[in-house]
């Protein structure tokens, strides 16, 4: 699905990533910003299919919104989606 809204290196970080998980959670995605590579419309519509398909919120941020007492954290957590489950996470 992610591939449909072409977004590319999506990433889950925070609570999820380091396998805290429970029926209030939410996700978090890092994905590259690279308006060439992306269309601009790509975030609302991954994020509502997700919602969507998951039944968890979803927050999207690219590397750019990262604020900077986060941005070290985050890149350190952060884990490819392609290769990470939900399963991996409880």
């Amino acid at each position: 699905m992610a591939l449909r809204h072409e977004p590319f290196n999506v990433r889950v970080f925070g609570l999820v990533a380091r396998g805290v998980v429970d029926e209030s959670s939410h996700i978090d995605l890092l994905v590259d910003d690279d308006l060439h590579k992306i269309n601009l419309g790509f975030q609302a519509m991954l994020l509502m299919d997700l919602q969507d398909m998951l039944d968890y919120k979803i927050d999207i941020v690219t590397e750019q919104g990262l604020g900077h007492l986060i941005k070290d954290r985050v890149f350190a957590e952060a884990k490819y989606l392609v290769n990470f489950t939900l399963k991996e996470a409880v």
